[in-house]
């Protein structure tokens, strides 16, 4: 199906409905219509290690870790006011996809992000970090950089602390998502306007979320890698999970993607919702709200008590390895002379005192200090001995 088809199918299915909001089969064929489109996501995603997955389909993930149908209630418009509303009934005549971006990221729509939300970071059309773009190594095929719509992440200055920072820099492949400082990505919108398919939308979105399961990811693998250095290590993986959305004046595409054990990538459909129904319109609403509130609270847990963790064993290691101020410069001083009268037939005689140098290596313990060589300083006894003397000529020849 190319876009001009998705196009009419999308048409026909309007002008069938009559803009009669409250009929029950209004717009089935345009979420018939939809749903084709999602099964002609590119084979090509396929070849790199992602795949998308038909609605209800088995998974090896807990398939919704926000829980998004759950029932919220936080203030909303009613479903009067969407039938009222002018503005998003222009939404379904043919419009470019610059128009939706800004219609649905106003204040009471599902979109919108407030100014005073600093935990959560929305980002509009900048392209993601290669660094946490997934790869496969079995194919010359490559993921290309996303670019999505709309991105929601966290901001890396206000959600984590100075400690958390500094460690989330010593962990490989957990960077930042774009030039702005947005990181561990959860959610992903792609608009497609009236002369586009949902198919690149869906294609675009297996991409972009894959990549934001990628980042998550990044702390699983440095904490498998803590477990083999320390077999007792208790605490749990983080859920990686990511959602997307795709969008037209008429209809949205719910997704969410997981990461199998075998290292590939999968997106599974949630649901299709018909934008001009109040009743699927308010439904998806609640979902992608439920979706940015599980960012700012379970999953934000789940990774800051990750990072508290490392952050907690890295020092608990760097005391047990660090020795005490006596045993890191072991200095044995003998009686030290005012001056040094040395024996009248002592031969040879130095011109400024001598002190014997030895060194002693401490040995390394655990795996994140390595403690320097302590210096024993051995000053000349107050009497100078024959041995003493000896020593004295041999160095000095």
């Amino acid at each position: 199906m190319d876009a001009h088809d998705s196009q009419q199918g999308d048409k026909r299915a309007y002008e069938s409905a009559g803009h009669d909001l409250g009929h029950p089969d209004d717009g089935q064929e345009m979420r018939d219509c939809a749903n084709k489109d999602h099964e002609q996501v590119s084979k090509r995603q396929c070849l790199m290690g992602l795949d998308s997955q038909p609605e209800n389909c088995h998974t090896t993930t807990s398939q919704d870790p926000a829980q998004i149908s759950q029932a919220r209630s936080s203030p909303g418009p009613s479903i009067a006011d969407l039938k009222a509303d002018e503005k998003l009934r222009d939404m379904a005549e043919w419009i470019p996809r610059f128009m939706l971006d800004d219609f649905y990221k106003e204040h009471r729509l599902f979109l919108y992000s407030p100014d005073y939300d600093r935990i959560i970071q929305r980002d509009s059309r900048f392209p993601m970090n290669r660094g946490i773009v997934p790869s496969n190594p079995s194919t010359m095929l490559e993921v290309m950089t996303p670019t999505p719509d709309i991105v929601y992440g966290y901001s890396l200055s206000n959600s984590f602390s100075l400690a958390q920072w500094n460690k989330l820099n010593t962990i490989p492949g957990a960077e930042v998502a774009n030039e702005l400082c947005l990181i561990f990505p959860l959610l992903v919108v792609e608009f497609k306007g009236f002369d586009e398919s949902l198919a690149v939308a869906a294609s675009e979105c297996l991409g972009s979320s894959a990549a934001c399961v990628n980042s998550a990811d990044s702390l699983n693998r440095y904490l498998q890698e803590v477990r083999e250095l320390n077999p007792l290590c208790s605490i749990a993986d983080i859920e990686t999970c990511a959602y997307s959305l795709t969008m037209t004046g008429w209809v949205a595409v719910l997704y969410v993607t997981w990461k199998e054990l075998d290292g590939s990538f999968k997106m599974q459909r949630f649901g299709t919702y018909l934008l001009q129904k109040p009743e699927e319109f308010l439904e998806l609403r609640k979902r992608l709200k439920n979706i940015l509130d599980w960012g700012r609270g379970a999953r934000l847990t789940q990774i800051s008590g990750l990072l508290d963790w490392l952050v907690q064993e890295e020092q608990n290691a760097q005391a047990l390895t660090a020795p005490s101020p006596a045993a890191a410069t072991d200095i044995v001083m003998a009686s030290t002379p005012p001056s040094c009268d040395w024996p009248d037939n002592t031969s040879r005689k130095p011109s400024r005192p001598i002190a014997l140098l030895t060194t002693h290596k401490i040995k390394s313990v655990g795996v994140f200090t390595q403690m320097p060589t302590a210096i024993v300083l051995v000053l000349p006894p107050l009497t100078p001995s024959p041995v003493w003397e000896a020593e004295c000529e041999r160095l000095w020849l």
